[in-house]
């Protein structure tokens, strides 16, 4: 990773010891870093240059965090969109591409 590039980490507790590693590896490197959790005080959120925190009802109660998953992919979702309308004719191209290779998939 350099400077030009942008990591995004998602993680619940924002302290899995491999995405910590990797993301401080990234950092050494230059590269911005976005993170999506359900703890803002967390390690992770104290690499980020930006955190982004969504939390579902069912954090106090279990360690699985279904909803919160569901929150940080729509949170996820919403970062490609934004992406996607600032960068029109890449995305499109990058759309076509993937299409592309599903094609490749289907043909066998």
């Amino acid at each position: 990773m350099t400077a030009d590039d942008v990591v995004i980490a998602v993680s619940h507790s924002g302290a899995s010891k491999e995405l910590l590693q990797s993301v401080q590896a990234a950092r050494e490197n230059g590269a911005k870093v976005i993170v999506i959790t359900s703890h803002g005080q967390s390690p992770l959120a104290a690499l980020a240059d930006i955190c982004l925190c969504g939390m579902g009802r069912e954090v106090q109660y279990t360690s699985e965090a279904g909803a919160s998953r569901l929150i940080h992919m729509a949170i996820g979702d919403v970062l490609y969109t934004r992406v996607a309308m600032q960068e029109k004719a890449v995305f499109q191209d990058n759309m076509e591409k993937m299409r592309r290779e599903i094609v490749k998939k289907r043909q066998h």
